[in-house]
């Protein structure tokens, strides 16, 4: 299928009103065509699509929803995901800060790029690499610092910032046994 099949199957941009018209069609009930308008001006219409799916079947709603149903359940979401965030953060953390801290004290400052302080070559590497690809998308003020006084050397407790949770996750599932003990004490 060429290019031109596929722009021809995509839809055409609606207006908030539209859109309201659209889960209307499709049995939501409305109350407020306003209020509804507002909400998609701020919640894309794609992203609020996704929490309608548990409300209807092949495209029609199921008799009763209204588009507050909809929204309160976006909104429910959210707040539960914030709430889940600020549980987590702290132990995100302080496990980033232990790791960081255990490998700065055992094996220096840049004790992480030496493949013998680790478990597995091909994960260190790939671990170096992702720590790379970070330090050249970053644009924080703390890389630019150390690039420009330190030559590009990064301490782990600098690097170990840039790093994803999956990344500290890999991290620590490289670390030798005994160290891995060791960082389960400090966070015990």
């Amino acid at each position: 299928m060429c290019n031109d099949d596929y722009k021809n199957r995509i839809k055409k941009p609606t207006t908030f009103k539209e859109q309201v018209n659209i889960l209307r069609n499709r049995n939501l009930i409305v109350d407020d065509e306003e209020q509804a308008a507002e909400v998609l001006s701020r919640i894309n219409y794609y992203r609020l699509s996704a929490y309608m799916l548990s409300f209807k079947t092949n495209d029609r709603f199921y008799e009763g929803v209204s588009f507050s149903d909809v929204h309160n359940l976006y909104e429910f979401d959210k707040k539960f995901r914030n709430m889940i965030i600020s549980i987590l953060e702290p132990i995100e953390i302080a496990f980033r800060t232990h790791i960081a801290y255990l490998i700065a004290h055992k094996y220096g400052s840049i004790g992480y790029k030496n493949q013998d302080n680790f478990r597995n070559a091909d994960y260190h590497s790939g671990m170096l690499q992702k720590f790379q690809e970070e330090i050249e998308r970053s644009d924080e003020i703390f890389v630019q610092h150390h690039k420009s006084a330190y030559g590009g050397v990064f301490p782990i407790w600098v690097v170990i910032e840039l790093a994803s949770f999956g990344l500290l996750s890999k991290i620590y599932s490289n670390l030798k046994e005994k160290d891995q003990d060791e960082n389960s004490r400090y966070l015990l």
